[in-house]
């Protein structure tokens, strides 16, 4: 007769534990949805997470993945005030498009680097307080886009892909 409420306690716990853990979870996760056009109409999906500091921090994930890959990045970074953007390039995700991976498809992703550039310079945030991060294919693709683009801060680049033939 004792093992029944105890039950009962033992379920109500789970479910209330279960409950708070996703609280915490998505209590600090305010985002906004983005849409990026690009110029030749392609639409580059990501989420903005607004900060405290002035500095907002673009990560780029690597080929064959997409921003949801940078969850644990980008909570490091909002946690100590930056705002961040996330966005799947051209071809990953939930973005528009097709991309293989080749030398000539860099200045491709570098363009969808420049345009997510562009939209937070057009909502406030200055060229020199936009830091860009990224692995492999994302990394390669910010490389690409410094080269031809000084509107942007740091650069953070995090195992490069890099191919040097033709």
């Amino acid at each position: 007769m004792i093992r029944k409420p105890i039950f009962y306690i033992a379920v109500i716990c789970m479910i209330l534990s279960a409950a708070l853990l996703i609280l915490s979870f998505s209590y600090n996760d305010k985002f906004e949805k983005v849409s990026i056009t690009t110029e030749d109409g392609i639409i580059l999906t990501g989420r903005l997470y607004t900060g405290t500091l002035d500095q907002c921090i673009v990560i780029c994930h690597g080929f064959s993945s997409d921003f949801t890959n940078a969850y644990r990045l980008k909570s490091i970074f909002h946690d100590q005030g930056y705002g961040v953007l996330l966005f799947d390039f051209t071809g990953h995700g939930a973005s528009g498009g097709t991309v293989t991976f080749d030398n000539a498809q860099t200045d491709r992703l570098s363009n969808d680097i420049e345009n997510a550039v562009a939209f937070l310079i057009e909502i406030g945030y200055e060229p020199e307080n936009i830091i860009l991060a990224g692995h492999s294919m994302g990394a390669r693709s910010i490389m690409q886009y410094a080269v031809f683009n000084m509107n942007h801060g740091p650069l953070v680049l995090i195992g490069p892909e890099i191919n040097l033939n033709e």
